[in-house]
């Protein structure tokens, strides 16, 4: 039996927070035995780990404020847990789980291309230090070689890189006319109506405002389409506000965090990240696996995620990306059809959850056996 545990900062429905629980809640639990510790409290998807039957602690941290007495008290669950690694999930985690000295340590970053001057300062701290503590992890798991590409342009040296890419349920992420009508219903759309989505939470990187000013573009053009936000922060009073200024005239569904992700996704015409930085994006991944064509930024590595079944435009353009929309919706519904077919198979071939979860296995095996 190999202990594992994670540390990771938090525990809000993000991709690299989903990627942790289908890691370890799909992992054998006759070979492994994982638990997790966030650094702050809550979050969705704890319910979900905890439901599985993961333990859970989290130490009570508040976003940018430091906490020697949580530092400490993640320090005493290590040395007492003496697992075989510890494998730390986003920069202040894995600055923390330095600082436990684990026996053997893996880190894993999902972020790449971030406009620091947009983040608090503590996250600036976190990236510095950890470019500086680099070498002390055993190796630094990365979801794409554009995150492996950026850490390393800024200075990060590991021992080792070890590329994962993020994988998805094509079980739970699959076209599904059921839901689809359901969730279209709850919204009070009529039938018929095109719906567009950003499922992401709001953050500086993900670029909100870009789709706002998009889609009160493409209003102007098309009265009757619809738009949808999902995600951390997107129901909240700032997201309000941007909606009021930039997209007053569009009809926009503010979902805020949902627990039915899948569901939202297979409501979608289109899907979009619009964002000037990622290091994957499971968003685009699951609305392929449900068959939903997509309209993305050309920002490595989303451009190679979707191939040719969707569309790609400059970042922070909101007229390319309203009319890159427009260009979908007014294609013919067979080919249509067609990419969104093409896009699950793509899925299903180089993103699925049971390689990722085999890769990982693998990677903790020869991690536990010291090589």
């Amino acid at each position: 039996m190999i202990d594992v545990v994670h540390v990771t900062t938090g525990l809000d429905l993000g991709g690299a927070e989903v990627l942790l629980a289908d890691l370890v809640t799909r992992s054998d639990q006759s070979s492994f035995r994982h638990r997790v510790v966030s650094l702050l409290p809550d979050g969705v998807v704890r319910r979900r780990l905890e439901h599985a039957g993961i333990p859970v602690t989290d130490l009570g941290m508040r976003h940018a404020r430091p906490s020697l007495s949580a530092l400490l008290q993640l320090r005493r669950i290590v040395r007492d847990a003496r697992p075989a690694l510890v494998h730390a999930w986003m920069y202040h985690a894995c600055f923390a789980a330095a600082l436990t000295r684990p026996r053997r340590m893996l880190w894993g970053l999902h972020a790449a291309n971030l406009d620091l001057s947009r983040y608090p300062l503590s996250t600036t701290l976190a990236t510095a230090a950890c470019r500086m503590l680099s070498r002390v992890p055993h190796a630094i798991v990365v979801n794409s070689a554009t995150t492996r590409d950026y850490h390393r342009d800024r200075g990060y040296k590991p021992r080792q890189w070890e590329l994962i890419p993020n994988g998805i349920d094509t079980d739970a992420f699959r076209p599904d006319a059921g839901r689809r009508r359901d969730i279209r219903a709850s919204l009070g759309m009529a039938e018929g109506t095109w719906l567009i989505g950003f499922i992401a939470r709001r953050d500086p990187q993900k670029d909100h405002v870009t789709f706002l000013r998009a889609a009160a573009r493409l209003t102007e053009r098309k009265p009757d389409v619809q738009f949808l936000l999902a995600g951390l922060g997107t129901d909240d009073a700032l997201m309000r506000d941007l909606v009021r200024r930039y997209a007053p005239r569009s009809t926009i569904h503010l979902l805020g965090i949902r627990n039915d992700v899948a569901a939202v996704t297979t409501a979608l015409d289109v899907a979009t990240m619009c964002s000037f930085g990622e290091s994957f994006s499971n968003a685009v991944v699951e609305a392929m696996a449900c068959g939903v064509p997509c309209v993305v930024s050309n920002v490595p590595p989303l451009p190679e995620l979707v191939g040719q079944t969707g569309a790609v435009v400059a970042p922070e353009d909101p007229d390319a990306l309203a009319g890159a929309w427009a260009a979908l919706l007014d294609t013919d519904p067979a080919e249509r059809r067609n990419r969104g077919e093409t896009a699950r198979r793509r899925v299903s071939t180089q993103f699925s959850v049971r390689a990722m979860v085999n890769r990982f296995e693998a990677l903790y095996r020869t991690v536990d056996n010291g090589h």
